[in-house]
């Protein structure tokens, strides 16, 4: 072997190695984008009202208790912005939640009282949490473990396992199967650290609504009590720029009166 081949052959495992360091191990086995392209599917618009009819099944001798509240959502450079007011049943009537950037806020309308809250905590008796109505942030709480092909009966589905790589990701682990191409989550499975099945969600039906998919139907089951189950729909949607002053506790408690 001559100097100049061992100099060419030198300079060629440089420039592999170069481009090898500077790609993510992710993009390399092409899972990159990934999580990325879920969201955007997922996105809803900057500002918007929905209204959510939520069925919670108790049990026989209770029956079914329903459950409506209205959203009010708006995207901001610092974060998200979320107010949740519940206009039924009557016993919990003008109590809400309100998020602003990282701050969480419970009101109780029949005691007129705030509550330092977390995107995890259970909407009344509902399977329901906080972060069931604000949008996906699978790629800013989580980092794809694996990624696999998964069957059930003639569907075919992409099986992702998430890993928490963040403080604020309200779970450890979830699994995630994802149907492709569109990259739609239909079910999650949500563990804590202790490797518990803390809770499980199906998002059973999906529609196109300008850019982005919307659940139409989605049910929740609590990991604790399985027994409990909770049927979510959206009833009505309204894309409209959303002063800030809504994003407000004397505004929650002004729709509680």
């Amino acid at each position: 072997m001559n100097e100049n081949t061992s100099l060419k052959r030198g300079t060629l495992l440089l420039i592999f190695l170069a481009i090898t360091l500077s790609v993510p191990a992710e993009e390399m086995d092409g899972t990159v984008g990934f999580l990325e392209k879920m969201e955007m599917n997922l996105s809803c618009p900057d500002s918007s009202l929905v209204t959510y009819r939520a069925i919670t099944c108790l049990s026989r001798e209770q029956g079914d208790s329903l459950f409506r509240v209205h959203r009010f959502f708006c995207m901001k450079d610092t974060g998200c912005n979320l107010l949740l007011i519940a206009s039924s049943p009557d016993a919990i009537k003008g109590s809400g939640v309100l998020k602003k950037g990282d701050e969480w806020w419970l009101y109780n309308n029949r005691i007129k009282t705030f509550f330092i809250a977390a995107g995890t905590d259970r909407i009344d008796s509902t399977a329901l949490s906080c972060l069931d109505f604000l949008p996906a942030h699978y790629s800013s709480w989580y980092a794809i473990e694996s990624r696999e092909p998964f069957a059930e009966g003639p569907d075919q589905f992409t099986l992702i396992t998430l890993r928490a790589k963040t403080k604020t990701a309200p779970f450890a682990v979830l699994r995630v199967r994802v149907a492709e191409p569109e990259l739609l989550p239909m079910r999650e499975e949500c563990y804590d650290h202790e490797n518990h099945l803390v809770r499980t969600r199906w998002l059973r039906k999906w529609e196109r609504n300008d850019q982005w998919y919307i659940p139409t139907e989605i049910v929740v089951v609590r990991g604790e009590n399985p027994d409990i189950k909770t049927l979510l729909f959206p009833e009505k949607i309204v894309k409209s720029p959303l002063p800030d002053y809504i994003f407000t506790r004397s505004f929650l408690e002004f729709l509680g009166y």
